[in-house]
């Protein structure tokens, strides 16, 4: 990382990759002291993200964030199944 990478961040951006770490690690320590997986209901999945439309239907960075956002909640469902 340069000097410079924490100004580039949108404010408070370092602090939600730090916060999704530490999150990631307290579940992981749960599951292990637990013998067993937090059980995610279906009802509570997040829903299908919309796909761009209207002035940003062919925005190159609106296809790029539904893709990835649709490609997360894909990974989520199959690891919560």
């Amino acid at each position: 990382m340069g000097e410079n990478d924490e100004a580039n961040n949108g404010p408070g951006q370092t602090q939600v990759k730090l916060m999704i770490y530490y999150l990631q690690t307290n579940l992981a320590a749960h599951e292990i002291q637990n013998g067993r997986r937090v059980v995610v209901p279906i009802g509570v999945f997040p829903p299908e993200p919309p796909p761009p439309a209207g002035e940003l239907e062919d925005n190159p960075i609106a296809k790029a964030m539904f893709e990835d956002f649709r490609k997360r909640r894909e990974e989520f469902i199959a690891a919560n199944k």
